[in-house]
This record gives structure tokens, C-alpha cells and sequence, in this order.
């Protein structure tokens, strides 16, 4: 985990010499993430995640352009009811009794790209994508059993949002809506894709 933040502070900074070097203004973000699962994920833990936090930097090559990177972070957890749990097939399968407990946590990292479609004004709306890689903890518990896998894979993020000025203090409230793409494709997951609601403050540099 220290060095995924590592890398992150490393990603800032090197944006933030592009952007000294005059290739256009700065913005930063931090935002509340609401996280539903869907897919694979949504059989793995249905409940939404309210456990989540993401940071975004950008510089502006056009008006309307920008080229930046993200990180975030959602936690997913549901309880299962007592029940019988069978693993295996064939001559090598078994059965658990017990109480549930499954998690997931993932972690993006992003570089994003993002289209404002109108470059003033109160309002600002925008479309952005991001491709990347997702980290990965899935973990499942039943009574004194269990397993835990890590992992990195490949991702991409398409996002709508937008911006609203709050006047020329150089802040905005910001509102956005992103799909999450994590193509982990292991322990019976295909992919582990959900949709985040993000709610946070931008500034301009």
C-alpha cells in the first residue's frame, strides 16, 4: 500500500512540473466515492460500499482538454447468513458449514483524459475516460476458514460529470459518475465492475 501512494505522489509531481513548464493550469480534486457493485461483484457483496476516497490531478493542454491522473479506493463487505458452502468437484469436493464474510477492496490508478464541453460558465459539464490498473484484495472467511488473493489488473473508467463554480475563488463542487471496468477475472469473477458516485470539491491552480 506505501508504495501505491508513493507512486501516486510521484505521478502528481511530474504533473505538476508539466504544468510549471507552462503547458496550462492545474486542477485538483478530492472526492467522496459511493460505490454499486454490479456483475460478478454484486453476487460477491450486493450491498453499496460507502467506504470510499479518490484524488485527481489534471492540466489543461486545450480550453476544454485536460490529461491527468487518478487514485481512488472503495471497500466492498457483506455478511452471509449461516449455510452450507460446497468447494470442489468431484472426489475432491467438500462442504463448510457457517457464517460468510466476503470483502473486496480496489484500488485504481489512472490516467485520465477528460473533455469539458463547454470551457465557461457557472456550469461545467465534462466527459473523461481513464486506463489504467486496478489493486485488488478479494477475501472470504467462513468460521476458521478462508482465503485471501491479491492482485493488479488492467482497467479502463469512463466518467460523466460536472463542475459548479463557486464563484471566483477558484473552487467548485463536483459531481460525477464513473464505471469502474476492473477486469479481474479469477475465483469465479469474470470481471469485478461497479459504478461510483463521487461528490467532492476541484481547484483551480
Amino acid at each position: 500500500m506505501k508504495n501505491i501512494f508513493i507512486s501516486a505522489v510521484i505521478l502528481v509531481a511530474s504533473l505538476q512540473t508539466l504544468k510549471s513548464q507552462g503547458y496550462g493550469p492545474g486542477e485538483l480534486s478530492i472526492n467522496y466515492n459511493l460505490a454499486i457493485p454490479t456483475s460478478d461483484l454484486a453476487d460477491f457483496t450486493s450491498p453499496a460500499s460507502f467506504r470510499g476516497l479518490n484524488f485527481q490531478y489534471d492540466y489543461f493542454v486545450t480550453d476544454r482538454i485536460s490529461v491527468g491522473g487518478y487514485i481512488g479506493w472503495s471497500g466492498f463487505y457483506e455478511k452471509k447468513e449461516a449455510q452450507s458452502y460446497s468447494f470442489g468437484e468431484g472426489d475432491v469436493g467438500y462442504a463448510i458449514n457457517g457464517t460468510r464474510y466476503n470483502y473486496f477492496f480496489s484500488l485504481p490508478i489512472m490516467l485520465k483524459g477528460q473533455y469539458r464541453f463547454i470551457d465557461a460558465g457557472q456550469i461545467l459539464p465534462y466527459g473523461a475516460l481513464g486506463i489504467g490498473t486496478y489493486y485488488t484484495e478479494h477475501e472470504t472467511y467462513i468460521g476458521g476458514y478462508g482465503f485471501k488473493d491479491k492482485n493488479w489488473t488492467f482497467g479502463i473508467a469512463p466518467e460523466l460529470g460536472t463542475l459548479l463554480n463557486l464563484g471566483q475563488s477558484g473552487w467548485a463542487f463536483k459531481v460525477a459518475a464513473v464505471y469502474n471496468m476492473n477486469f479481474y477475472n479469477k475465483n469465479n469473477f469474470n470481471s469485478a465492475t461497479y459504478i461510483g458516485l463521487n461528490f467532492g470539491f476541484n481547484y483551480d491552480f
